[in-house]
């Protein structure tokens, strides 16, 4: 039975959450819009260090490593007492392809801003910092899902805070890239 449960349920479970959450959260417009005037310094900051702290021969093709998303969120000043190393390490692990053989690399673009948008919700204080929101709505303390119909579109109960943390996380990362640049020049 633990065999079972270890080997075949947990990560079912754990791949539908993370499915869950890229439908419901990355799915919605008004996230998709709050991340639209970040991209490109997202984009800037996931080459330099997947490049400047990768191999000299890197390219943003080859991917972000855990090591190196540790290092990106731990140089923003994310990591405290909203955002340990493990939700870190946690929004990296569920941004990542849902595959089997998937190697255990960011890419960049809908995945790196998965993981930014994962680390966001670290801030949210009614996530719980759970990287489901059907984690978060079933854990005894949580208040009850509202009741959805078949053709409810309701946005989650947390998403203005979560586009507010947006505009956070991703201001600590631009910050994080202009002190980037100021050392380079």
């Amino acid at each position: 039975v633990d065999h079972l449960i270890g080997s075949l349920l947990l990560p079912r479970a754990k791949r539908e959450d993370i499915l869950a959450f890229r439908r419901g959260v990355l799915g919605s417009d008004a996230v998709l819009h709050a991340l639209d005037p970040h991209r490109d310094h997202l984009n800037t900051l996931f080459g330099k260090y997947v490049q400047d702290r990768g191999h000299e021969h890197a390219t943003t093709t080859d991917g972000l490593g855990l090591r190196n998303f540790m290092e990106l969120v731990k140089d923003a000043g994310l990591l405290g007492a909203q955002l340990s190393r493990h939700h870190a390490s946690l929004a990296f692990a569920a941004s990542l392809e849902v595959k089997e053989d998937a190697k255990p690399i960011l890419q960049p673009g809908a995945q790196f801003e998965e993981a930014v948008v994962r680390l966001c919700r670290a801030f949210v204080p009614s996530s719980g910092r759970k990287e489901s929101p059907r984690v978060v709505r079933s854990s005894p303390k949580a208040a009850p899902p509202p009741a959805a119909s078949d053709d409810d579109d309701t946005p989650l109960a947390d998403e203005a805070e979560l586009i507010e943390k947006i505009t956070f996380v991703c201001g600590k990362l631009a910050a994080l890239l202009a002190h980037l640049k100021e050392q380079h020049e």
